[in-house]
């Protein structure tokens, strides 16, 4: 531990509606509400560990730039913490709860237990609302599609086949044509895909 610098006091939010956001930190997630000074613009919040300033940064004379990496909050129980979620109508944070364990099922093999969670957060999630939730669900949604060797359905899960070329420098009729089981889809499209070919040699057996 550096002899200087002994703990994070706190770190700002910035956001452009104060009464929204001490409803979320306050009654949404529950957080223990140290102090609202809304006259100046700013409430705080305690985790535990580390204190939540959340400021209305252009009204105290900043640049509202958002955390773009935001921050990650500890929870013990998630599928109960995601129902309290869903309670108190909190459908994006319980969505994306969801595809915390979409993944961690994804990438430990378990297609099988993954996919059930994935249709519930799809069903939880308004993507009109959330774009860039719905966007990693669709990316789940094809990698199990992918998985099991469903291609068509995995290019609709990425948006469509022309669209899914367009994004990836392909040919559409190039796509189109592996699709429809014409020719085989070569280095391109396997790249895009983050697929590999194995080829599988025959040797003769040394059985006797």
């Amino acid at each position: 531990m550096s002899e200087m610098v002994t703990r994070v006091d706190f770190v700002a939010l910035p956001t452009k509606d104060l009464p929204k956001a001490v409803e979320f930190y306050g009654e949404t997630l529950g957080l223990e509400r140290s102090v609202y000074l809304e006259e100046r613009n700013y409430a705080e919040f305690e985790t535990g560990n580390l204190t939540i300033s959340v400021i209305d940064a252009e009204k105290m004379g900043l640049q509202h730039a958002p955390i773009r990496s935001g921050i990650a909050l500890h929870v013990d129980d998630v599928a109960s913490s995601r129902a309290t979620l869903e309670e108190r109508g909190d459908w994006l944070n319980a969505a994306h709860a969801r595809y915390l364990e979409v993944r961690r099922l994804l990438l430990i093999g378990r297609l099988d237990e993954a996919e059930p969670w994935l249709e519930r957060a799809e069903r939880t999630l308004r993507t009109e609302m959330e774009p860039a939730t719905g966007m990693s669900l669709r990316y789940a949604r094809a990698v199990i599609e992918l998985a099991r060797g469903r291609y068509q359905e995995a290019l609709t899960a990425f948006g469509g086949a022309e669209k899914w070329a367009v994004s990836h420098g392909l040919s559409k009729s190039y796509v189109n044509q592996v699709l429809r089981g014409a020719r085989q889809p070569g280095g391109g499209i396997l790249h895009a895909l983050k697929m590999r070919l194995v080829r599988v040699d025959y040797y003769e057996s040394e059985e006797k």
